[in-house]
């Protein structure tokens, strides 16, 4: 039966035999329906595979590079989500400052940044540190000089690195030429800021705000121009007017602005003051924090109302998506090259979610995390580090890189803040977390005082002296096992595979000392210990997940009193008062 069957041409056996086969005889056979569906059947086959290998690597190359548009803007926008920032204040540096910034790019280069953040340099008259603005489009004649910032752009980009401006949209300079105007009532400017008519007087028949409102800076948020006869609003200092974002002009205004720097060469803009851009507009009384009968008399502090109608409206989201959008637009229509938008603030952990709600496209690049500012001191246990850090972590939507500051402009530096021997430590756990580093000028070699640009007036910031300038303090630093060379191993370690990809494990160790490991399969693991104890311990490093046996010390405090750097018994790992340590284990 089968072999009739073989010789009739069955499904089985499609072909007849054909013996010997000739070329006629292949022909034949492939006519056949059969070995059509063979071949479709294949092909498919071979098809499938390729779509599936192709996803294959995909999904790898995801993993390690989150974002991938063409090569140029490949590298700048993971530098954006993963480098490392320099935060520079003109005011410390004092009189010519962007020249003084200028002659220290190489310095900075070498601490391995991609990135600067420089503070306010628009003209002003210094009331408020520069965030007073005379001028959006004119450096201040104390910092130096246009063709001095055009030279700055051009040395930074030599270098490879990306200038972002700190940017105040909320208001100006009671100096500034659109507030003069606006007193005036000169179009287009006549609404360019929050003017209210008096509605009610008192006794004497001076006119009173219209609410209850009170600025940061004390007293009500309305102050009377006579030349007006209206009240303006001031949510900061007198001399610092609100701006109408209601007003569509004023938008256009900050466009221009946007353009004018970009142009120039700029990389993107840190704002600050988003929360205060809108109010709400029927000027309702905020409620009361506290009892009407405990305030202490008739006045009411900035604390003691419940700013609902004065901060943090959804309006305020509205404008950052648009300035963001403009940004994009301006890069697809140059270069295509990311332009980058920052923003912070305290409390921004529970405010995360709104800016970074579409993680593929959020209305910023960064909201600065001021955890490890404002939730810790010297008093602070391992404990409260790692509740800081998880605090940040947990409220951080997925697909978003976090970021570490461990100091800034409104702090007393980490040196005074956690003392001299924790500098390192604290700089080892910054830039060896997951993400970008902020690194404040100066903290990167353990430098003491109070940043200048929070203390002195612009007087008193001209005589800045040199022993309190954060580049000349680092030339002394440059040849020691200093604070300088620890935080340079760190920055160099950014760059090794764990670091930059690798998964986070922490842990308290004996109570006192905070731990954590940085794990990429296939590439030796890091591991950062900081004691936080005035007191010897001894820690067992096998709790964490993948350790070897043994590891040796990449780096260690310049405190410490560590001779040999070959750890031979993990579970038994001795830190020295307030150490901090950066262990290596080969994969």
């Amino acid at each position: 039966m089968a072999d009739s069957d073989a010789e009739a041409g069955s499904p089985l056996i499609p072909c007849a035999s054909l013996l010997p086969l000739t070329l006629e005889g292949v022909r034949e056979c492939s006519r056949d329906p059969f070995w059509r569906r063979v071949r479709v059947a294949l092909l498919l086959s071979l098809f499938v595979l390729w779509v599936a290998l192709v996803a294959t690597a995909t999904a790898g190359a995801v993993h390690h590079y989150p974002c991938a548009p063409r090569p140029g803007a490949e590298r700048v926008r993971r530098d954006a989500l993963d480098g490392l920032l320099y935060r520079v204040e003109a005011g410390d540096l004092g009189d010519g400052a962007l020249r003084g910034l200028i002659s220290n790019l190489d310095y900075i280069s070498e601490l391995g940044v991609n990135i600067v953040c420089l503070s306010s340099i628009y003209k002003s008259p210094h009331k408020s540190f520069g965030y007073d603005v005379e001028d959006f489009k004119a450096v201040d004649p104390d910092f130096g000089t246009m063709d001095t910032f055009k030279e700055l752009v051009s040395e930074m980009k030599k270098r490879g690195l990306r200038l972002v401006l700190d940017l105040v949209p909320n208001h100006t300079s009671n100096k500034h030429m659109w507030f003069q105007k606006s007193i005036n009532r000169t179009d287009p400017y006549t609404d360019y800021y929050i003017w209210v008519a008096p509605s009610k007087y008192d006794a004497e028949g001076k006119p009173l705000p219209p609410n209850n409102w009170m600025s940061l800076t004390g007293g009500s948020v309305w102050e009377y121009n006579e030349q007006r006869k209206e009240f303006y609003l001031h949510q900061f200092s007198i001399e610092q007017p609100d701006l109408n974002f209601n007003n569509e002009h004023v938008f256009q205004e900050f466009m221009e602005i946007f353009n004018f720097w970009l142009d120039l060469g700029v990389n993107g803009f840190s704002l600050d003051a988003v929360l205060y851009l809108f109010e709400d507009s029927q000027l309702r009384d905020e409620p009361l924090t506290v009892a009407e009968g405990q305030l202490t008399g008739k006045n009411i502090s900035y604390d003691s109302l419940n700013h609902i109608y004065t901060r943090n409206l959804p309006e305020n989201l509205k404008i950052l998506g648009a300035l963001k959008d403009h940004l994009e637009d301006y890069s697809n229509k140059s270069d295509g090259l990311p332009r980058l938008l920052m923003t912070g603030f305290y409390d921004a952990e529970n405010e995360t979610e709104k800016y970074y709600k579409n993680s593929s496209k959020p209305l910023v690049d960064l909201v600065f995390n001021f955890l490890l500012v404002s939730h810790l001191n010297s008093s602070s246990s391992a404990n409260d580090v790692m509740n800081a850090i998880s605090l940040w972590l947990d409220k951080l939507p997925s697909g978003i890189n976090a970021n570490w500051m461990i100091g800034n402009n409104g702090q007393r530096r980490v040196a005074d803040r956690f003392g001299s021997n924790m500098v390192d430590g604290m700089n080892m756990i910054a830039l060896l977390l997951p993400g970008i580093a902020i690194t404040y000028c100066g903290d990167e070699i353990g430098m003491e005082g109070t940043p200048m640009s929070k203390n002195t007036s612009r007087n008193a910031a001209q005589l800045l002296s040199s022993k309190n300038d954060p580049f000349v303090n680092a030339k002394s630093q440059e040849a020691a096992h200093s604070h300088l060379n620890v935080y340079k191993q760190l920055s160099k370690a950014r760059e090794e595979p764990a670091i930059k990809y690798g998964h986070l494990e922490m842990k308290v160790l004996n109570g006192s000392v905070f731990a954590f490991t940085r794990h990429e399969p296939g590439f030796p693991m890091y591991l950062v210990a900081v004691n936080w104890s005035e007191e010897n311990v001894l820690v067992d490093f096998g709790e964490f997940s993948y350790v070897s046996e043994r590891a040796t010390v990449y780096v260690h405090s310049t405190g410490s009193l560590r001779i040999d750097l070959d750890i031979k018994d993990i579970h038994a790992v001795h830190l020295d008062p307030k150490e901090g340590m950066v262990l290596i284990f080969q994969s």
